[in-house]
């Protein structure tokens, strides 16, 4: 057997293991709260989503813990606090034990969407984005930007804004300063960044980028799911989880898609901490998974991040490799 057909196998062998083998993913608890889940936000302590009305939720046990319609246009975890937007613009902010720590208002054209930054900074977009302190006090504001209707997404260094209305990604710097726009094929409806790396969701493409503050380049294209949905990092930027439609794929940052996974309802949101993932459905449900990076990563293409968080190619099975080659020579 020659060389190109054994890594080829390999490929084969482990895409037979992620498909017919689950162990990697476990339902934990459900939840139906009626109407599309339209965000959702996992905390140290609890969950947070949003529907028609703002709801939390223990994320051990599942139980509701809160729910609250006057803030329903948009909420937001980040930093260890959680922030709800009334559609008037009043904000309120809480920290991970639900214990109110302050509130103001901003301007409603700044309400589709809000992330938390480190010292209690709120960016908050829609016709454009303006950077607010916890007093509401406004840092930056720039009207220029477009139609921001997702929200953005914060790497430790740069700001990501995605603008639906000019199919781009806008980054900044924390003060506001305009670096460059990265255009992208298709609207991009969902972003995530995580050290290096920033993925976009479209309706049929995911897209990832290697970002640093003089430019960027685009590191793979793959398949999207199906519109609307999501995507999200793991914590160690090791892989990325898209959702969209009735299924979930998740790729490693080389490209090669790890699991993938169909369920019964139309994926509308979701979020990733740790071994906790969590799926918003536009029927109501909210599902609960356990999720084994551990597995995960012994499924894998052996694909790992390096220290400055950029995809590099690592080492596949060689007790795999060995078992591939006795097999050739019979």
């Amino acid at each position: 057997m020659k060389k190109a057909t054994i890594i080829f196998s390999i490929f084969v062998i482990q895409a037979l293991a992620v498909n017919s083998m689950n162990p990697v993913i476990r339902e934990l608890w459900s939840q139906d709260i009626g109407s599309q889940v339209t965000q959702i936000n996992i905390g140290q302590y609890y969950i947070l989503a949003l529907s028609d009305c703002a709801y939390v939720f223990n994320s051990v046990l599942g139980t509701t813990v809160m729910e609250d319609c006057n803030y329903n246009s948009t909420v937001t975890y980040n930093y260890g606090r959680f922030a709800l937007v009334a559609p008037d613009g009043t904000i309120e902010v809480y920290d991970d034990y639900l214990s109110l720590l302050y509130s103001f208002v901003i301007p409603q054209n700044f309400t589709s969407s809000v992330l938390i930054l480190p010292d209690d900074k709120i960016l908050a977009c829609y016709r454009g984005c303006a950077l607010f302190d916890a007093y509401g006090n406004v840092l930056w504001e720039n009207d220029q930007l477009g139609l921001v209707l997702n929200r953005p997404s914060f790497n430790g260094e740069l700001l990501f804004v995605p603008v639906n209305d000019k199919q781009l990604v806008e980054v900044l710097t924390p003060s506001g300063t305009l670096l460059y726009s990265i255009s992208v094929p298709e609207a991009p409806w969902s972003i995530d960044a995580c050290g290096r790396l920033m993925a976009v969701k479209g309706s049929s493409t995911v897209f990832l980028y290697n970002v640093t503050s003089s430019g960027y380049e685009l590191w793979w294209t793959n398949p999207s799911p199906g519109p609307y949905g999501d995507v999200k990092f793991s914590k160690d930027c090791n892989y990325l989880i898209a959702a969209g439609s009735y299924k979930l794929l998740i790729y490693n940052v080389n490209g090669t898609k790890v699991l993938e996974m169909e369920l019964p309802f139309s994926i509308s949101s979701i979020d990733w901490r740790d071994d906790l993932l969590v799926i918003g459905g536009f029927d109501g449900s909210i599902r609960a998974y356990k999720l084994d990076v551990e597995s995960l990563s012994s499924m894998s293409s052996a694909v790992t991040a390096d220290t400055n968080q950029i995809p590099s190619l690592g080492l596949v099975s060689l007790a795999l490799i060995k078992a591939l080659r006795r097999k050739s020579k019979e």
